[in-house]
């Protein structure tokens, strides 16, 4: 009876973070023939296929949507148990943890008790800012690891990929567009309160405008999502906002999704410096992944059949 092996199990929980067979071969440093070779493997081991394609994508089929989570417990076992027999020296002192507000507002406090339950003497410095700041602090060495969009960071950067960023256009109870789709040249003519320079968010809107050939009105920006929520709801400007980072924010109860195409998404990772290869970050990475995955932060280009 073939066995499968954690090979096997790594990239086809890549392939599931990941979206493609194409991305975890990239991202696994592996061919694509290899990757495909992991997988039918697998499938041969479990005796069902993991994966069906619809259209240009991927879709788990149900065996494969039965074997992620403990496909994924086997891989944490795997590095529990790498950490606690491999001598290398476990995490402390202070952790710098960059974020941006999507992943701070539905995970922070939940990561921040796990580290502490597995390092009680460790100090946590947190920033939270927009993903341009903080890809320059873990490039200059002044966070440890960081969540970014749209990362571009460089060979001396490692990054983990954990899906997409999706945007919705989002207008308040006093705005009049119309509640079916609604077209750029019409969005170009409101109001927009958009995230302030030099986020990424900030430079796509503003590049998905031109590529149309438009130039929107009147762009006012701030600093804060929460606020840009709260000026939204309140007034009758539009906004784009990341569809995880408004949850449980009471004014963005009052936001009604706008329904534009295309949609604009970012990619997010998990990156952190190459020099760094502490043991201790691949624990913290590992929490970030499993909470990512709990609240469905990011999304992926796998659904289930």
């Amino acid at each position: 009876m073939m066995r499968f092996t954690l090979d096997q199990l790594v990239t086809f929980d890549c392939i599931t973070r990941l979206g493609s067979f194409s991305a975890a071969a990239r991202h696994l440093n592996l061919t694509q023939p290899t990757v495909s070779q992991r997988i039918r493997e697998l499938e041969q081991a479990i005796g069902n296929p993991v994966f069906v394609r619809r259209g240009t994508g991927l879709q788990l089929t149900p065996a494969g949507e039965e074997l992620l989570q403990p496909a994924r417990e086997m891989l944490a076992v795997s590095q529990r148990i790498t950490r606690r027999f491999g001598g290398n020296t476990p995490l402390n002192g202070n952790l710098r943890f960059g974020t941006t507000d999507t992943f701070a507002h539905v995970c922070l406090a939940e990561m921040i008790e796990r580290v502490e339950a597995i390092y009680p003497g460790i100090s946590l410095s947190v920033c939270v800012d927009n993903s341009s700041t903080i890809s320059r602090m873990l490039v200059a060495g002044q966070v440890d690891i960081a969540i970014v969009s749209q990362p571009e960071l460089g060979e001396d950067i490692v990054s983990i990929e954990l899906g997409y960023n999706t945007m919705n256009w989002v207008a308040g109870p006093k705005s009049h567009l119309p509640s079916g789709p609604v077209r750029a040249e019409v969005l170009a003519e409101q109001h927009i309160v958009l995230a302030a320079p030099p986020s990424r968010l900030h430079a796509t809107v503003t590049n998905w405008f031109a590529g149309l050939g438009l130039s929107p009105r009147q762009v006012s920006t701030c600093n804060s999502l929460f606020v840009i929520a709260d000026i939204v709801a309140q007034g009758s400007a539009i906004g784009i906002l990341p569809v995880a980072a408004l949850r449980g924010h009471s004014p963005a109860r009052q936001l009604r999704v706008l329904h534009v195409e295309p949609r604009i998404r970012h990619r997010a990772a998990l990156c952190y410096r190459r020099d760094n290869p502490s043991p201790g970050l691949q624990e913290v990475a590992e929490i970030v992944r499993s909470l990512v995955d709990k609240h469905q932060v990011f999304a992926t280009d796998l659904v289930p059949v």
